[in-house]
C-alpha cells in the first residue's frame, strides 16, 4: 500500500483506528465500525472472506496476481477435511459484479455444492453463524473481526511485503500466532486441526496477550463515543 497515503499527505488532522507517529497531525483515534457482532453458541460456519479483481489501480500485472490467488485459495478450500466441507461459505466482494467478474460461477464451476453469499448479508447476519472467519487478503475486515475477538485466520499470498516497516512488527506476531498464513497448505490444515475446540485454541494465554496488543494499536475498542471523537477533533 501507499504509505503515506494521499489522504494523510493533504490533511490537516488524520485520526487513526490506534497508532500515531512523531507527526503531531496524526490523532490516535478508536474504531470507527460497528464490531458489537452476536455469535450463536451452535455456529458452524467457515467463512471466507475474498478478494475482488479492481482493475488498473497498480502497474503490475494484477489480473495474472489474482487468478493466482484465487487458484490458492481454491487449494486452501479443497485441502480442509472432507467433514467441514459443507460448513464453508463463500463471501464474495460486493465489487464482483460491479465490475463483471464471474466469481460466483468460477467457485460453482470449482465446486457446484458450495455455499455463497454474493456480498449483500448484513455482515452482523452473516457472523451470527460464523465459527471461523478466514479473510483472504489485508483489509480493515482483519481489524473489525480480531478487535470483535471472534476466531480469525488471514490468507497473504504476497507474505507482508504491502506493509511499511513499522506495520510490519505487529503483523508478523500475528504470523507467530498461526493467525496469518502464507501458505495455503498450512491454513487449511491448522482450520482443520483447531476447528472443534476452535474456542479453546483462540483464547490461548499467549495468543490473546498477541492480539490485544494488535487491536489496542490497530482497532482501537476503548473510548468508542461521540465525546472522545469530539475531543479529538477539537485538540
Amino acid at each position: 500500500y501507499k504509505s503515506p497515503s494521499i489522504e494523510e499527505e493533504f490533511s490537516d488532522k488524520f485520526i487513526t483506528w490506534g497508532w500515531s507517529n512523531k507527526k503531531s497531525k496524526y490523532k490516535k483515534g478508536f474504531i470507527f465500525k460497528n464490531i458489537d457482532f452476536k455469535r450463536s453458541k451452535n455456529s458452524k460456519d467457515i467463512i471466507f472472506q475474498q478478494l475482488c479483481y479492481l482493475p488498473r489501480t497498480q502497474t503490475h500485472d494484477e489480473f495474472y496476481e489474482y487468478q493466482h490467488h484465487k487458484e490458492k485459495v481454491f487449494n486452501i478450500v479443497r485441502s480442509i477435511d472432507d467433514n467441514l466441507q459443507k460448513n464453508i461459505k463463500i463471501r464474495l466482494h460486493p465489487f464482483s459484479e460491479i465490475y463483471k467478474k464471474d466469481d460466483y460461477n468460477e467457485w460453482k464451476s470449482f465446486n457446484k455444492n458450495i455455499r455463497i453469499d454474493r456480498g449483500y448479508t448484513n455482515q452482523s447476519n452473516l457472523y451470527f453463524n460464523a465459527r471461523i472467519i478466514v479473510h483472504c487478503y489485508d483489509s480493515t475486515g482483519i481489524l473489525e473481526t480480531l478487535s470483535a475477538n471472534i476466531p480469525t485466520f488471514a490468507y497473504f499470498q504476497n507474505r507482508l511485503d504491502h506493509l511499511n516497516s513499522e506495520t510490519k512488527k505487529g503483523y508478523s506476531e500475528l504470523v507467530d500466532a498461526e493467525i496469518i498464513h502464507f501458505s495455503s497448505v498450512s491454513l487449511a490444515k491448522k482450520i482443520s486441526e483447531v476447528y472443534q475446540n476452535v474456542e479453546d485454541w483462540w483464547y490461548d494465554k499467549r495468543r490473546q496477550k498477541i492480539i490485544k496488543m494488535f487491536v489496542k494499536k490497530y482497532a482501537n475498542k476503548d473510548g468508542r463515543n461521540i465525546k472522545n471523537l469530539v475531543k479529538i477533533l477539537k485538540h
